[in-house]
């Protein structure tokens, strides 16, 4: 009731208006476009959909865009705040969003950071937008939420580094260089995984999808949830989490039959998974790592499972391209991730060791 009385009853209309109005629009399932390349001189949109970032990293990264030969388009309510952690309101961040969807000459929206509030935007911006001028949105964590919407608009998203990585790695690592290959068309990436004590065996393909766990498990219901495709490749990454907690989130899938419609599974990082900083949890003594636990869990599916991609929050974070067709390739030397395997594209062999 007390969360209840912070909104007024005409807030609590639109809001169910806007989820009502996104339940409606039709799920894709599969065959994502993916967003031309870019070329020198293209338009990139900043945008702040989460927390806020400091203005200086902003300029850095915008800095490195004209670098690369593009033309950065910060939003007009970048840089703002409101509630002590956001750049502006819902509202002033999905304008932002919606302005950089509608505008052709904006081809890629890079976000400037993750940590939350994106889910705010969900009921606000409209994805059909996207889909009528196809661009990569960029981002991870909390801006797996944006992923989910793009993909279930049927167009492909990057899961990759933001303005706060580019700005503290100049561009010049390795996750930077393999996001700009991939906007300009240079390359797609072929990635392979060292072999890991907890990987399963087999070869799958599917659709990619997933990044944040405890950012995509809400999404259930919302009409612009991609766990509800089918031949799904599902990733999953955390950070700062207890394994109970990861325990409960992986349930969830289960008891929801999202499991049942993977094809495969790939973990990347879990970064301070169970935090270090904190006092044990007694669900954290259940496994001796988030890669063991879920093992456990997807041995009887016979599903292939790959762990020990560097992508999420550690020091790497290679790029993934959500809703790709991808081939996944376990055995014991190893794992193997292709995209687009059909795609007669430039190949960038990378091992991510």
């Amino acid at each position: 009731m007390n969360l209840l009385r912070r909104f007024t009853f005409s807030a609590l209309l639109l809001l169910c208006l806007g989820l009502a109005a996104s339940a409606a629009q039709p799920k894709v399932r599969g065959g994502n476009v993916m967003p031309p390349a870019l070329r020198p001189g293209d338009r990139i949109a900043i945008v702040e959909p989460a927390y806020r970032l400091d203005s200086l990293k902003i300029a850095q990264a915008a800095g490195l865009i004209e670098s690369w030969g593009f033309e950065p388009v910060i939003g007009e309510n970048v840089g703002g705040s409101w509630n002590g952690c956001y750049s502006g309101t819902p509202q002033e961040r999905a304008a932002d969003l919606n302005r950089a969807l509608e505008d052709d000459s904006i081809k890629a929206i890079l976000c400037t950071r993750g940590g939350y509030g994106a889910i705010h935007l969900l009921p606000l911006v409209d994805m059909l937008l996207l889909k009528a001028h196809p661009k990569w949105i960029i981002g991870y964590s909390d801006i797996t939420t944006l992923h989910s919407m793009a993909v279930c608009s049927g167009v492909m998203s990057l899961h990759g580094v933001m303005c706060g990585s580019l700005a503290s790695g100049e561009g010049r690592d390795i996750s930077a260089q393999l996001l700009r290959e991939i906007i300009t068309g240079q390359a797609l990436p072929q990635y392979i995984v060292p072999a890991h004590p907890c990987n399963i065996e087999g070869e799958a393909r599917g659709t990619l999808v997933g990044g944040n766990i405890c950012t995509f498990d809400p999404l259930y219901g919302s009409g612009q949830d991609f766990l509800e495709g089918d031949d799904l490749i599902l990733f999953i990454e955390e950070v700062g989490e207890h394994l109970h907690r990861l325990d409960r989130l992986f349930n969830s899938l289960m008891l929801r039959g999202v499991l049942g419609r993977c094809r495969g599974v790939i973990l990347g990082d879990f970064e301070d998974c169970p935090p270090k900083d904190e006092d044990p949890a007694e669900g954290d003594v259940m496994a001796a790592s988030v890669e063991e636990l879920y093992s456990k869990y997807l041995q009887p599916l016979g599903i292939p499972l790959c762990c020990g991609l560097h992508s999420g929050h550690g020091d790497d974070n290679f790029p993934l391209i959500m809703g790709a067709p991808v081939l996944l390739q376990v055995s014991a030397e190893g794992s193997r991730i292709t995209f687009c395997p059909k795609q007669d594209s430039p190949r960038h062999i990378f091992y991510t060791d």
